[in-house]
């Protein structure tokens, strides 16, 4: 009876979550899918994107610029410049589609207005079906040297199957400055909605399921939930929107390279056609939904090469993953945008098994780890080309794996001490050594459970004293030579490249430091008080992408809430003895004490009173550690709040997806 009322209570749960789930999507396609099915969409905006002039637009210049629509074209415009002075001349304007001239006109230099968008409206609105191409052609009928105009041109920034032509000239990786407004068919936008929202229902549903009828394990929730909601944000979170994923994407080619046998210095340009979108890897928009849904199938094309050097200096080992992703890719001779998904999608599958072991391993704080790992901010890196899949990977593993050795094992062998040098080789050299401080972990595992160190028998006191303790000399021995190892190595590279986010200037040095220990601390308080805010709340991702798609507040500090439950939900099991909570606290202080230091020295500008460039992301890997430090022994709370937090999560990310949907569909 009691078995048959329980099926019934799941059914009740079931369906009315099945429900609540429908009418928030329902409400989402009326309120914010439907307005965008007519929308007004731009092709090309000014709007952060580097841009220069094309130099006087004297007689015979000629300005052609093809690109690629969808739908109707409403009005489109083109800036200019006077070089703020009287100008005398004529220039045509004319948009063709497939070489139908659909609009013409001409205008004089002398109508023009400095630094100004001059908007051209079509009173006939062509249609653009989708594989046709549109051009717009600008050409000088007179204009003399010192009496001409000019127009504008993107640098670095071009949009795939858009091509710029200047006297017949090719430019390469720019496109002629201008907007195009339209009513674009965005129907794909809702097909697309449903798709997700299906995906994502089916999966919460099921997992309530799973929680309802069976004792389910909390790390096969998460490879179940993380999979979906991961493989979700491969799309929702379009590439190159992730914080220096431009830089990522070449360094993990410059390895799929070496795997390939193939120079790795070189890229096909069609594979680095990624590099052109029009802010692409900024600001999300509407225009980079439709390029994946339109390109998504379009196979790789044969094409020259691209020589670069090779991007990054974080420690080569952080790319392998995403590099095999790629190499997959070039050899089923998929196109640029799988090319691009197969990377990120293989680091998130790299991430979901090694947090899976984490979650499992670990004695307590399964919980913790679930919802930490499952955070908006580590969804976004881990579906990505950011090396901070693996750091958050392996240091979640090696708190996990430590952990598990101090408080559950009963003794521990050569093969465990072994896994725990890898893994601090792994992490010491990564993002300049912020994370050094993980080692302390390694003190918490007593010397009584080392067992195999007990059979070693030395009469000198001071040979039996580092034998005794020679796992902890041999963890600090590697953690040094493999920081010092990455480091030379780093500034050989730097040494090679040019310095990038600093416009040039000359940043703060260790000798200032160490002269100013003062100032510094001002600079250092100065910090604190102006970025705290920031730096917790992005730590659980209130700013996505490259910081341009922001979470409404109620989700962020809804997260907020279920940490902080997290953290003093009791436990059956063991907590933190006293000794090691302190020294877990120790060592978040010194990688968080680290972490600004080392902005202030690579990325601080001499001048600045504040550090620059620190994010919360940063702290990310040492998140678990201070959460299980805190842990609650003394509140008593007799509820089993596991299920509920998990569902919780799940619904939270649910929402999460659809405010990072809402945000990029209207611009």
């Amino acid at each position: 009876m009691q078995s048959e009322s329980k099926k019934k209570l799941t059914a009740i749960k079931l369906i009315c979550l099945l429900l609540i789930l429908f009418l928030i999507f329902l409400y989402f396609d009326y309120t914010i899918i439907s307005p965008v099915i007519s929308y007004v969409d731009r092709a090309i905006d000014a709007t952060n994107i580097d841009f220069i002039n094309i130099g006087e637009m004297t007689e015979g210049t000629v300005i052609s610029q093809s690109f690629t629509w969808s739908g109707y074209i409403t009005s489109f415009q083109i800036p200019f410049a006077t070089f703020v002075r009287d100008n005398y001349g004529l220039f045509s304007v004319e948009l063709l589609i497939d070489n139908n001239l659909v609009f013409s006109e001409i205008l004089s230099f002398s109508d023009l207005y400095d630094n100004t968008f001059v908007e051209f409206h079509l009173a006939t609105p062509p249609l653009i079906v989708s594989g046709e191409i549109a051009e717009l052609i600008i050409s000088t009928i007179h204009g003399e040297p010192g009496s001409s105009v000019t127009t504008f041109v993107t640098v670095n920034s071009m949009v795939p199957g858009y091509a710029l032509y200047i006297n017949d000239l090719y430019q390469e990786n720019s496109n002629l400055l201008f907007k195009i407004y339209g009513l674009a068919d965005n129907t794909f936008v809702r097909t697309s909605f449903w798709r997700f929202a299906i995906l994502l229902g089916v999966c919460i549903i099921f997992i309530l399921f799973l929680l309802e009828r069976t004792k389910v394990k909390p790390e096969l929730i998460f490879v179940i939930f993380a999979g979906v909601i991961g493989f979700t944000y491969l799309f929702v979170i379009p590439p190159l929107s992730v914080p220096d994923e431009f830089s990522h994407i070449r360094t993990s080619y410059w390895y799929s390279n070496l795997i390939m046998g193939h120079p790795g210095n070189s890229i096909r340009v069609t594979d680095l056609d990624f590099g052109g979108f029009a802010g692409f890897h900024y600001h999300p928009r509407l225009m980079n939904y439709r390029i994946l849904y339109e390109s998504f199938l379009e196979p790789s094309q044969a094409g020259g090469t691209y020589f670069q050097q090779r991007p990054s200096s974080e420690p080569s080992y952080l790319y392998f993953i995403s590099a095999f992703g790629i190499t997959l890719a070039r050899v089923l001779r998929l196109g640029t945008i799988p090319l691009l998904l197969m990377g990120s999608l293989f680091n998130l599958v790299f991430y979901i098994a090694v947090v899976y072991f984490a979650i499992k391993i670990i004695p307590f704080g399964k919980m913790i780890m679930f919802v930490v790992a499952l955070l908006p901010m580590s969804i976004q890196q881990a579906a990505s080309f950011s090396p901070d899949m693996m750091i958050n990977a392996l240091a979640f593993f090696f708190i996990a794996y430590i952990l598990f050795l101090a408080y559950s094992k009963e003794s521990v062998t050569i093969k465990d001490c072994i896994l725990v040098i890898v893994l601090i080789a792994l992490i010491a050299p990564t993002k300049g050594g912020v994370y050094l401080p993980l080692f302390l972990l390694c003190f918490f595992i007593p010397k009584t459970k080392l067992t195999y160190l007990q059979k070693i028998n030395v009469k000198n006191k001071v040979l039996s004293y580092f034998s005794r303790n020679s796992f902890y000399f041999l963890v600090i021995l590697v953690m040094l030579a493999s920081f010092a190892v990455f480091a030379y190595y780093r500034i050989e590279v730097a040494s090679t490249q040019d310095r990038a986010g600093q416009g040039g200037l000359s940043t703060y040095t260790l000798s200032y430091i160490l002269s100013n220990p003062f100032s510094f601390i001002i600079i250092i308080i100065n910090t604190l008080v102006q970025g705290s805010t920031f730096y917790f709340e992005s730590t659980i991702g209130s700013f996505m992408g490259h910081l341009s798609i922001p979470i409404r507040k109620i989700l962020v500090y809804a997260y907020l809430v279920l940490i902080t439950i997290t953290a003093i939900k009791p436990e059956k099991s063991l907590s933190l003895t006293r000794n090691d909570k302190l020294i877990s606290i120790f060592i978040v202080l010194s990688s968080f004490g680290l972490t600004l230091v080392a902005m202030f020295l690579g990325w601080t500008p001499e001048g600045d009173e504040a550090i620059r460039g620190v994010q919360g992301r940063y702290f990310k890997p040492v998140i678990p550690l201070l959460l299980i430090a805190c842990m609650n022994s003394k509140i008593e709370i007799k509820a089993n709040l596991d299920k509920a937090i998990i569902l919780s999560v799940c619904i939270l990310q649910l929402l999460t997806v659809l405010n990072i949907f809402e945000v990029v569909i209207n611009r």
